[in-house]
């Protein structure tokens, strides 16, 4: 992962963003172009290549060991492709354990947060991609439209049953159907030509899920204090320590100067990010630099209209006054 700057050519924008995909093979000399924008390296660090989640909802997985997997490449400066799907079986093991004993009231679905990455490789272990692809259901990429709707089918008839109690055979039963849909656990594998259990491989990866923290940058919490991220994909109440923005920002700076990548995770519902392009913008409009009749024009704009203005994009630009 790098940080880039972007700069608007022929418009009066700035733009500062962390480019949230790791970038395998930009050098820093090289100048990408995409949308209209032009990329220039500011920091670019080793890391593998970017891996296709395809039709499943399961990003966290994806970029936190992408994360992970460019920790390796720092400490061992060796490349490893790391099974994302271990890490989703094992969290919708953990998850319907939680949503069934809390009957329902807590979010059953794809999505988590990275903290289930290094809580389940803390007590899982891990295993390469070629050990556990995680498609056992005729397909060559993760399609999980009818896997995720059973699961919670699944989960959903166990509460709902009219016996009023559980059975001795729902876990059982419920992990019969990861094994069917992403494949049977591992208890021993080789690689390379060694033997390993899921344990073994992590700690053979130098991997100390506790050696790493997540910060935030929330209003409504105090700072210098861990809280709990409360959105529907934090399903087991991961905490994150909360920091001011701005030492959040010089955080993520510190730690690509000396060489660490950094895993950043970011709301992409919302305007100026554009999934066509790849780019997420925080325009700045320089009214000083606008001329009397643009700047005229610009100030008798509602709020509405002006950000309307400055997230639009148009054939992969954005737009903005100037």
């Amino acid at each position: 992962m790098g940080i880039f700057k972007l700069l608007k050519m022929n418009r009066i924008i700035t733009v500062f963003t962390v480019l949230l995909l790791a970038m395998s093979s930009t050098k820093a000399q090289e100048v990408i172009v995409t949308g209209g924008y032009k990329l220039s390296a500011v920091k670019d660090l080793p890391a593998t290549s970017v891996k296709n989640q395809y039709r499943s909802g399961t990003c966290w997985s994806f970029s936190g060991l992408s994360f992970l997997e460019s920790e390796i490449l720092r400490i061992q400066n060796k490349e490893y492709d790391l099974a994302d799907m271990w890490l989703v079986k094992k969290d919708y093991y953990e998850r319907a354990k939680a949503y069934v004993r809390f009957q329902g009231k807590i979010s059953f679905g794809s999505g988590a947060e990275s903290n289930n990455v290094m809580d389940n490789i803390a007590k899982y272990g891990i295993v390469p991609e070629s050990v556990f692809p995680g498609l056992n259901y005729g397909e060559s990429n993760h399609v999980h439209g009818e896997f995720d709707a059973v699961l919670e089918a699944f989960v959903n008839g166990v509460l709902e049953n009219e016996n009023r109690k559980l059975s001795t055979a729902w876990i059982k039963a419920y992990s019969n159907i990861l094994d069917a849909y992403l494949g049977s656990d591992i208890e021993k594998f080789t690689y390379e030509g060694k033997e390993y259990t899921p344990s073994e491989f992590r700690d053979a990866l130098n991997i100390v899920p506790d050696n790493y923290v997540e910060l935030s940058s929330f209003t409504h919490h105090p700072y210098y204090k861990p809280f709990i991220f409360e959105v529907p994909d934090n399903w087991s109440f991961g905490h994150m320590y909360n920091i001011q923005l701005e030492e959040l920002f010089q955080q993520a700076i510190s730690a690509l100067d000396q060489g660490y990548t950094i895993l950043w995770g970011s709301d992409v519902s919302e305007d100026g990010f554009s999934h066509r392009d790849g780019i997420a913008l925080i325009p700045e409009a320089d009214i000083k630099e606008l001329s009397g009749s643009e700047k005229e024009k610009w100030e008798a704009m509602s709020e509405q209209e002006r950000g309307a203005m400055l997230y639009e994009f148009k054939d992969g630009s954005a737009s903005c006054p100037g």
